[in-house]
């Protein structure tokens, strides 16, 4: 039997020595990437009023959510909403920047908001017009889509109060989260939190988009449930309000 030559094998070697490597970083990176999405109704009254679709993509260390909301039916006629949200987050979404595109009934335009990490700054950009070049005494805040997927993220599973600082209207918000209990939503077993805000700067507000900014207030309590088990599904939101509540559900969702 002809021995092969080795200069044929060496070579032959580590061709498949190489391609084995490859193999296993690309499958590392892809280990590292996920997507998770989730599809809300937001309901008033029992009726559902509006369509929300969130989408949370990262890689390593880097990631983005983007969240569309649209008013539906009944919706339409109460206030009509067609907005559009991007964050870029890093780490624990500690946001860099983000965008709202507001549609709604009597007001339209675009938002961007920064955090400057470096000096303890959030600047705000108005239709591209920059409008606020803000100092915080800290400046670890989350907006109200980041806030929520943290707040996943953190797993709270004692009745210790925790808290997370939220930025909404132009100013920075101590919510401070507190596990009440558990409850039954739908099939799953779930943690039910309690989120109360307290305005920590006092800047002017700006206005903004109704969806999110509306819920952060020093005056009605925020409720979230997420299921009890390794998946942690945002399964309801209730959030208080005058004269009734408004609810988030869960109708969809792929991780």
């Amino acid at each position: 039997m002809k021995i092969l030559n080795s200069k044929i094998i060496l070579p032959a070697l580590l061709l498949v020595l190489i391609l084995f490597l490859s193999t296993q970083i690309f499958a590392d990176d892809r280990n590292l990437d996920y997507e998770n999405q989730f599809s809300f109704a937001i309901r008033y009254l029992g009726m559902k009023v509006a369509n929300v679709k969130v989408s949370d993509v990262r890689q390593n260390s880097a990631g983005r959510i983007e969240v569309e909301a649209n008013s539906v039916s009944f919706g339409n006629l109460l206030f009509k909403i067609n907005n559009t949200y991007t964050i870029d987050y890093q780490d624990h979404y500690n946001p860099q920047k983000y965008t709202k595109l507001i549609r709604q009934k009597n007001y339209a335009g675009k938002k961007t908001t920064v955090w400057v990490y470096q000096t303890n700054r959030i600047e705000t950009w108005v239709n591209d017009q920059q409008t606020n070049n803000l100092l915080y005494d800290d400046v670890n805040s989350r907006d109200f889509f980041s806030a929520l997927l943290f707040i996943r993220e953190m797993n709270i599973v004692d009745h210790n109060q925790q808290v997370v600082l939220v930025y909404a209207n132009n100013n920075n918000w101590q919510a401070n989260i507190a596990l009440i209990g558990r409850d039954r939503i739908g099939r799953r077993n779930a943690l039910k939190y309690r989120i109360e805000f307290e305005k920590i700067s006092d800047y002017a507000t700006q206005r903004s988009d109704v969806l999110t900014n509306n819920i952060v207030k020093e005056e009605n309590a925020l409720f979230l449930w997420f299921s009890d088990d390794d998946e942690r599904l945002p399964l309801q939101a209730e959030y208080e309000s005058s004269p009734f509540s408004v609810f988030w559900t869960l109708e969809r969702y792929k991780i």
